[in-house]
């Protein structure tokens, strides 16, 4: 025998078949051969984009014929009967995700700043959903319901014409044409399959996975019961065996989940369906292909309303709140979830930022939805695949009378779901517990930051407690003056402990943060030592004005109150204002953006945070979400007061941070929340404050913040002090 003719009969003819053999040597191939994956990016990209041109005017054609050659009486039975399944997978969706939000346990967490969480969201309305203002971008943001409005609408137009069929003999005719074009894109959906998955498995992170542990397990399990729930309805309605079911939607799943898209396999669920209506009705195979041209418009018009899967993570909401301490009760995630749901036409990402407005949640919790994205779609699309097949099936043995409730099936499908979901239940919260006890990080990876500028003459440190400490001794006065620093070979530096990421003193007595780097690089550019002197800012306030130290810092912004006489560098790092808040005390703040608090909004702040007249007007009306300000009050506390105790002795609902320092603090104190309410819109800048009167002196600390801002060096201390970028 030709060996070449042998090993091409040992390729399997079923499609389905193909694309899981397709989908296994890609993930080998991803597993194995990482380096070499961008070989296959091309064709990849060819079979995507191949699949898009040609289905778009295919589920077009699809809708407009397959409606359009059906009788008033076929219609509204479709209709019946397509809304009846709809609405039952759209209640099994909303079960599952309420259940999954029960699986997650107790746990503490916090995230390191970013300024993308600065940045103004898009308004969310469902006007732009099915009604785009450019349906070309709408395509590429894969929102497809407008193309189905439309097509829908048409459809009902041509079907209501009295010389329907001189229309739709020759649209039937290129839906016959673009039916084969289909059926060469499905021949070569294994190919695709293999391209695809091996790039997918390329860009999965082990670490983000095991930073979000949690939600895959929960939904993975509920996913599960919902398939099995799924599959054996439709096994125990239908005369469907379990082979024959299994053996049809593989190929569909296998394309959806490597592709990420259930847009692409949709023809494969359309050829699969003709195979099994062929396979199971008692007529011809004409009549059986006819059947399956009226029902096949089911299919599009099912994709573009939401679906079991997309409905399921919504799961996601509850599980984001739960991340970052805000846990929703059950009635808060049913309210969420009927209002996000219409919002799943337009994908999940949609959906999930409407949930994200709808709750007040911090605009920050996006990055855990971005993080878990890439395996979330590819999950809720096959979800969706198996449910659109279902979809059509049932259709199609409405039709042919073939429906029968088999109910020692049904009695095992509710059985073995039963029993899934008690396991579910019993063990996923507590391995969850077990692997998480010890999972928060944060706070011990922000306190083990090390120093990016390395000291390389000693310094010291004095704490001094008030203006007749005894300590000053040591310090006596002299000008602040370049002349007067090289001549003594060391600079003196008042420090207000700001806290991270500005300044702290470690358990060991290291002085670390931001600032401290940057003045050991002031430090090392004038080639003298550096001695630290520790106080509160009423001390620093005194010693500056009685020139005892040259340089204070403290994270003060540009428009600190201090006295009059002090002098301010330029600004070398940019903050943004926001609010700190308790999380048992969420709710009260979103009362307050209502309206509906029926008090003032209580905010604490302290003297380097001053609230100014403008701060005060512009904290009212950017926290208001309605068109009057919210009523506020603002409290001044004693900054050597901790939040804590401050919040209670004054009974504060919020206080006024800087985003930046108000992110680091809620890493180590869980019980937290930086809340970034104000945006970009009360910009500060951090500046040293410097002593003396002499501009010499003045004016080469301002061009020395200038050249190392060229340099992007605090762009390289933001990054580490702040943002973190070496993240967990």
């Amino acid at each position: 025998m030709n060996p070449i003719r042998a090993v091409l009969q040992l390729i399997p003819t079923s499609n389905s078949i193909r694309c899981i053999i397709g989908l296994a040597l890609g993930i080998v191939y991803g597993v194995l051969l990482p380096s070499l994956v961008w070989l296959l990016e091309p064709m990849a990209t060819v079979f995507v984009r191949a699949s898009v041109i040609v289905i778009l005017p295919f589920v077009t054609l699809e809708i407009v014929a397959s409606l359009g050659h059906l009788s008033d009486t076929s219609l509204r039975a479709f209709v019946r009967a397509g809304s009846i399944v709809i609405l039952l997978f759209t209640l099994i969706g909303l079960a599952a995700a309420l259940y999954a939000g029960t699986l997650l346990p107790d746990v503490l967490t916090s995230g390191f700043f970013t300024p993308q969480i600065l940045e103004s969201k898009d308004q969310i309305n469902l006007y732009d959903t099915f009604l785009p203002s450019n349906l070309f971008r709408a395509l590429t943001e894969d929102n497809f319901p407008a193309i189905v409005l439309v097509s829908v609408a048409f459809g009902l137009i041509v079907q209501r014409l009295p010389n329907k069929q001189a229309l739709l003999d020759p649209l039937q005719q290129i839906r016959q044409a673009l039916n084969k074009f289909n059926s060469i894109i499905a021949r070569v959906a294994p190919i695709g399959v293999f391209c695809l998955i091996a790039q997918s498995i390329t860009t999965v992170s082990l670490e983000e996975w095991t930073k979000m542990y949690a939600f895959p397990l929960v939904t993975l399990c509920t996913a599960v019961i919902v398939t099995v729930l799924l599959i054996g309805m439709l096994l125990s309605s239908t005369p469907l065996r379990l082979s024959e079911l299994l053996r049809a939607i593989r190929g569909p799943v296998a394309v959806t989940a490597s592709s990420g898209s259930l847009f692409i396999a949709l023809p494969l669920i359309i050829e699969s369906m003709r195979e099994l209506l062929v396979l199971k009705s008692n007529v011809s195979k004409k009549e059986a292909e006819e059947v399956a041209d009226k029902v096949s418009a089911s299919i599009p018009i099912g994709f573009a309303l939401p679906n079991v899967g997309q409905i399921l993570m919504l799961s996601v909401l509850p599980y984001m709140g739960w991340f970052v301490d805000l846990p929703m009760s059950m009635l808060q995630r049913l309210k969420v979830f009927l209002v996000s749901i219409p919002y799943t036409a337009g994908g999940i990402s949609v959906a999930v930022r409407k949930g994200v407005d709808l709750v007040h949640m911090p605009p920050d919790v996006m990055s855990i939805f971005l993080v878990n994205y890439e395996w979330m779609t590819r999950l809720e699309k096959s979800l969706g695949a198996v449910a659109l097949f279902s979809l059509v099936a049932y259709l199609a043995a409405g039709h042919f009378s073939t429906l029968r409730l088999h109910r020692w099936k049904l009695i095992s499908t509710l059985l073995t779901c039963t029993a899934l979901i008690f396991a579910t239940s019993l063990f996923v919260p507590q391995h969850l517990v077990e692997m998480l006890k010890t999972s928060y990080k944060r706070d011990k990876y922000l306190l083990g930051l090390q120093p990016l500028v390395h000291e390389r003459m000693p310094s010291t440190i004095t704490y001094v407690h008030d203006v007749s400490d005894s300590t000053l001794a040591t310090l006596p006065i002299a000008d602040a003056n370049l002349d007067s620093l090289h001549n003594r070979g060391y600079i003196r530096v008042g420090v207000y402990v700001a806290g991270l990421p500005w300044s702290w003193i470690r358990p060991d007595g290291k002085l670390v943060g931001y600032e401290v780097d940057m003045i050991q690089e002031l430090a090392q550019t004038m080639n003298v030592k550096i001695r630290y002197y520790v106080c509160s800012l009423p001390v620093i306030n005194s010693l500056i004005l009685q020139e005892r130290i040259d340089i204070a810092i403290g994270a003060f912004p540009d428009n600190t109150i201090m006295n009059s006489a002090v002098n301010t560098s330029w600004g070398y790092q940019p903050v943004h204002l926001a609010l700190l808040i308790k999380d048992n005390t969420h709710m009260i703040l979103a009362d307050a953006r209502h309206g509906t608090l029926k008090r003032p909004y209580v905010l604490g702040s302290y003297e380097k945070i001053p609230a100014t007249a403008y701060i005060r007007s512009t904290i009212a009306r950017e926290l208001s979400l309605t068109s009057n300000p919210v009523s506020i009050q603002i409290v001044d506390f004693p900054s050597d007061m901790s939040y804590s105790t401050a919040m209670d002795a004054y009974n504060i609902d919020a206080v006024v941070v800087s985003a930046e320092y108000g992110a680091a603090y809620a890493i180590l104190h869980p019980e937290f929340t930086m809340y970034p309410a104000f945006g970009r819109k009360l910009p500060l800048s951090i500046v040293m404050l410097t002593a003396g009167d002499n501009p010499v002196f003045a004016e080469y600390v301002d061009m020395w913040i200038d050249n190392m801002r060229r340099r992007e060096f605090f762009t390289h201390l933001q990054k580490h002090w702040i943002e973190a970028e070496n993240d967990l």
